[in-house]
């Protein structure tokens, strides 16, 4: 009997669907007009927090299946979706057309996806 608790791959992927919904959601929030202070500032920290669960369970995800030393380029293509969709918040909070950086956000999703499924890279 192992001590402790371990994850399996399973439970890795339900965190990073989880993660990557939490994500969309918080972008979400932020397309919405008059906003209250205290509904952007949870946006941003479940932004924030669910980049960071993105990022653990996807690395959770590769670790399981034996990825550790050599990364193929897909996991490379979205590290670099997910550092583009964390700076979504800071320019909507600063420019005013929000309704297209979320159609350009859930462009970025949709790319990470085709990425995930196919191994493209």
């Amino acid at each position: 009997m192992k001590a402790g608790f371990e994850m399996s791959y399973l439970d890795y992927k339900f965190l990073h669907f989880l993660a990557i919904l939490a994500l969309f959601l918080s972008i979400g929030a932020f397309v919405g007009e008059g906003l209250k202070l205290r509904i952007r500032t949870v946006a941003f920290a479940g932004h924030g927090l669910a980049l960071i669960f993105i990022l653990v369970s996807g690395f959770g995800m590769l670790a399981k299946i034996g990825i550790k030393g050599n990364i193929p380029n897909f996991v490379w293509y979205k590290l670099a979706i997910w550092f583009a969709l964390g700076f979504v918040p800071p320019i909507l909070r600063k420019r005013s057309f929000p309704l297209a950086l979320f159609s350009f956000s859930l462009g970025l999703g949709t790319l990470a996806c085709l990425f995930a499924v196919y191994k493209v890279g």
